[in-house]
């Protein structure tokens, strides 16, 4: 009997694979059987279950805010007996619609702060964890990412679950600790490093726009349904409480599958073994301490080299997804500004996310298929072409028996992945200009129904989402996937950390003058990352090192 801890000999197709082969059908021997589908890695996997999470978590975002607005109302009426404020049922999400009396800047402002300890705590575990986490991706596969950040999810909404139901016998501040625990478990940042790590894993460069964008249009069907059933569930069980049940046991459904269904889609582990399970051994797993450095994960954004984009180009991207996170922070005190604004509760602003990621979804959907389709029907004819113009020219110059194929086929691929590159970088331009004209708009409107009228200008900004992602993979080799996504995991982490805390402190300053501050800062942010997205450039022509070149030597 073979001995089982061999692992088969690496193919002759792996050592002249490129990022345009299935990064799971290098290491495959083609004696190897097909897998059955239920242990064969495919998207298909994690974007069923993304669209499940995404449509919880978008349940509750409006809720726990309202929720939070109400338990802040009560506790300052306690606080001050004689005052107004908090008069009537509120506190416990009867009406899932703040009172008029609670949506005051006392309350907003107070709210803004919970908040931001809230996301502040979750966001510095986050760091912390991302860190190891993001390194073991690539040593001990995606799967085992994605079971500790289920295992924090389920325990998070366990926790927060049970501060809805006894809130009133536990302090205020421990709201912070549900999201501490999610944090420490790696976050939702970790989260999605991993899940999009899972897809590159299962797909070539061609296709990874597209399976992005799928992605990303999963989460976002997801999100579109979410607010408004959140909002309105909040409103027929007279409370959060039912709401936060439903995220439990989604959370828990997740734990299950990752833990005892989902495949491995990392076939760089075990020294390429497809065969091994992704199980490590324990001297791989071991924490260290170089592992709580979790800048160190950053290292990679100034190391690696691409030779399809100049040298400071994944700085410059890196710095552009910084600015996109930092305005991500503003999400949270949309709807306490909607509230003081224009008086909206819970379903309000339900309906209001769920009207934006339906436009969202759409231009995943449609525009960006067509988009992607049109620009490479162009490039297949500039191919044909190109190979036309080389045959005449071979022939003419009776050269034909010095023609390199090989040669030929690499400049062809190297075309390919430079015009995929451009496209992105494009896309990513295009999408975050959209997101700096959506909240110069969403500062200066003065209806709430005009808040609807711009949500175009949000949809069109999605397509920067998968553009960055696929971007960010294609430029670097298979093998360092992990290590790029887990620096943008921890440059996520700490936007997660910084924005909270600038945008929640400036919205409760400005709340009494001009609440709108934070919005225009948001613009300003995103402007700045237009402009170091405009500054990377693609290598078009790098020199040759080809055969050919080595033959004249």
């Amino acid at each position: 009997m073979a001995d089982a801890t061999k692992s088969p000999p690496i193919p002759a197709e792996a050592s002249t694979s490129t990022e345009h082969t299935p990064l799971l059908s290098v290491f495959q021997p083609s004696t190897t059987p097909i897998l059955p589908w239920y242990r064969r890695p495919d998207p298909m996997w994690v974007m069923i279950p993304m669209f499940i999470l995404s449509c919880s978590y978008g349940a509750t975002m409006t809720p726990l805010v309202v929720w939070i607005e109400e338990i802040v109302c009560e506790y300052q009426s306690r606080q001050t007996p004689e005052s107004s404020i908090g008069s009537g049922s509120v506190g416990n999400g009867t009406s899932g619609q703040p009172l008029e009396d609670c949506t005051t800047p006392e309350v907003q402002a107070l709210a803004s702060k919970i908040l931001m300890i809230f996301h502040l705590t979750m966001a510095i575990a986050a760091l912390i964890s991302t860190s190891y986490l993001s390194a073991m991706s690539d040593r001990l596969g995606r799967r085992f990412v994605l079971r500790v950040s289920a295992f924090g999810m389920t325990v998070y909404s366990v926790l927060l679950w049970l501060a809805a139901q006894y809130w009133r016998q536990l302090p205020l501040y421990f709201l912070v600790v549900p999201g501490f625990i999610e944090g420490f478990f790696g976050g939702s940042t970790t989260l999605i490093a991993a899940i999009y790590a899972y897809v590159a894993d299962c797909t070539t460069t061609e296709e990874r726009s597209i399976a992005f964008g799928r992605l990303v249009a999963s989460i976002f069907l997801g999100q579109m349904i979410g607010p408004a059933m959140g909002g309105y569930l909040m409103k027929a069980f007279g409370g959060i409480s039912f709401v936060l049940m439903a995220g439990l046991i989604v959370a828990f459904i997740w734990l299950i599958l990752v833990v005892f269904f989902l495949p491995e889609s990392n076939t760089h582990i075990q020294a390429g073994d497809p065969s091994a399970d992704s199980v490590p051994t324990p001297s791989a797993a071991k924490f260290k301490l170089s592992h709580l450095n979790f800048f160190g994960a950053l290292s990679i954004v100034f190391t690696a080299r691409s030779p399809y984009v100049t040298s400071s180009a994944l700085p410059l991207l890196i710095t552009a997804h910084f600015m996109t996170i930092f305005a991500v922070g503003s999400q949270g005190i949309i709807v306490l500004y909607t509230g003081i604004r224009f008086h909206w509760g819970a379903l309000q602003a339900g309906i209001l996310l769920s009207v934006e990621n339906s436009g969202r979804l759409l231009a995943l959907l449609m525009v960006m298929p067509v988009v992607v389709s049109t620009y490479r029907r162009y490039h297949v004819g500039e191919k044909a072409r190109r190979a036309q113009e080389r045959q005449e020219r071979a022939k003419s110059d009776n050269d034909d028996d010095e023609v390199n194929h090989d040669d030929v086929i690499e400049e062809e691929l190297r075309r390919d992945k430079t015009q995929d590159v451009q496209l992105n970088l494009w896309l990513t331009r295009f999408g975050l200009s959209m997101s700096v004209a959506f909240y110069l708009a969403f500062a200066l409107v003065t209806a709430g129904r005009q808040l609807f009228a711009i949500t175009p200008l949000q949809s069109a900004a999605t397509l920067y989402t998968p553009a960055m992602r696929s971007l960010l993979t294609s430029i670097v080799g298979p093998t360092q996937t992990g290590a790029v996504l887990g620096a943008v995991s921890v440059v996520e982490a700490v936007g997660g950390i910084i924005s909270p805390l600038v945008f929640n402190m400036l919205y409760s300053k400005f709340v009494y003058t001009n609440p709108s501050v934070p919005f225009f800062l948001c613009a300003a942010a995103l402007a700045a990352g237009v402009v170091c997205l405009l500054l990377v450039r693609p290598v078009m022509e790098p020199p040759r090192t080809g055969r050919r070149g080595e033959e004249a030597a």
